[in-house]
């Protein structure tokens, strides 16, 4: 399963464990949070990828 880490919409990296996943938009959001014009980072759902 994948896990996307979006910020503004767009997808900053995708992930195959949703714990590295939600510790990286966790870790840039407590970034973001000190700036005002800046987005928000959130992980979106699973899915499966075929190469």
């Amino acid at each position: 399963m994948k896990y996307d880490l979006r910020v503004d919409g767009k997808t900053f990296k995708t992930y195959e464990n949703f714990d590295e996943a939600m510790r990286m938009a966790n870790l840039l959001n407590g970034v973001y949070y000190t700036i005002p014009e800046a987005g928000r980072a959130v992980v979106v759902g699973e899915y499966s990828w075929k190469k």
